[in-house]
């Protein structure tokens, strides 16, 4: 089972669900398997999953073969633990502004780290969040000095995403 992504409720004076915090990315999702062992049930598990891995994943239960052209992966076999290579970050965009009252981002995120730009913005206004240390996103860490290593990091990532893109 799963649901629409979140959604902002007054947090960071928003509402809706238009940018890369958590608050608007995260989606509960639920897999009950009950051919399962008892030990391998009702746990919680960390990989980046992302909505494209649903249709995979619900043809992988069915006995279906997903198309080759598919982006997602089936999460079956992180389900029944085995041990797969998995995704460490995701491209993120949301381009559809609302004639300007909503800024477009793109960004880049792993499981630690969150990298948020401002696409349309004249200057380019970036954030940069450390997700273990700081988990409800307040200190945009895009300035800071000893950062900048990361940020370049997270910068490149985004262009190898934006390059594979066009």
């Amino acid at each position: 089972s799963t649901a629409d992504n979140g959604f902002f409720h007054g947090e960071r004076g928003m509402a809706d669900k238009w940018l890369m915090y958590e608050e608007s990315i995260r989606v509960p999702f639920i897999i009950v398997d009950p051919r399962l062992p008892q030990k391998q049930r009702g746990k919680t598990l960390d990989p980046l999953v992302l909505n494209i891995d649903v249709a995979p994943t619900i043809l992988d239960y069915a006995g279906i073969s997903a198309p080759s052209n598919i982006q997602g992966r089936s999460l079956r076999p992180l389900v029944e633990g085995k041990r797969v290579k998995w995704r460490n970050d995701f491209y993120y965009e949301h381009h559809f502004g609302f004639g300007g009252k909503i800024p477009e981002t793109e960004g880049v995120r792993t499981e630690r780290w969150s990298y948020l730009r401002y696409v349309s913005g004249n200057p380019l206004v970036e954030e940069l969040y450390d997700l273990r240390n700081d988990a409800q996103e307040e200190h945009n860490l895009a300035t800071n000095k000893k950062q900048q290593k990361r940020l370049m990091q997270l910068q490149q990532r985004w262009a190898e995403y934006r390059k594979n893109l066009e």
